[in-house]
């Protein structure tokens, strides 16, 4: 195991989604990642597409953009080794957001959702343990949405009320 795997995997360890699995899951889970960087402004994830990867965020910042009339609201911050992109796969809907590089450079790692879902589906009890976690964060997200996009109850809102997480 080279340096790089071992940064993984230690970032692995401390993610929410991941720090329960076992030293030979996430041996195995880290084989499946590739580094990837972005420069300032690029679009590691677009607003209404389709992310084919699961990301790592390694090194700087991203900031999550929603349009909102005629300028974005940044709904957050992705900071180093936190996940992104994990909401479109899980919900199988387009991204709510777009994700953004706002550091000169960000490097990242990335898995395939491909590769993610076999995964996953090869480990049932890492499965479950991830949509426990999403559930607990969608329970947060809504309320947060509805004041950073400055809407009102009158608005069409009905996406937020479809983000939920079936165990």
């Amino acid at each position: 195991m080279d340096k790089v795997q071992e940064l993984l995997i230690k970032m692995l360890k401390r993610n929410d989604f991941f720090k329960d699995m076992c030293d030979e899951s996430l041996l195995k889970f880290s084989n499946l990642f590739k580094l990837d960087m972005a420069s300032k402004g690029d679009a590691v994830i677009i607003e209404n597409h389709n992310p084919e990867n699961v990301y790592i965020l390694k090194t700087w910042t991203l900031l999550a953009k929603k349009a909102n009339w005629l300028n974005s609201v940044v709904l957050w911050q992705v900071n180093e080794w936190e996940t992104f992109g994990e909401m479109s796969f899980f919900y199988n809907k387009p991204a709510m957001a777009s994700v953004v590089c706002d550091s000169d450079s960000a490097s990242f790692w990335k898995i395939s959702k491909e590769d993610f879902k076999k995964f996953l589906d090869e480990n049932p009890k890492i499965k479950t343990m991830i949509m426990e976690v999403l559930s607990k964060r969608e329970k947060n997200n809504k309320e947060k949405l509805w004041w950073k996009l400055d809407l009102r109850p009158s608005y069409d809102m009905e996406w937020i009320d479809d983000i939920e997480i079936n165990l």
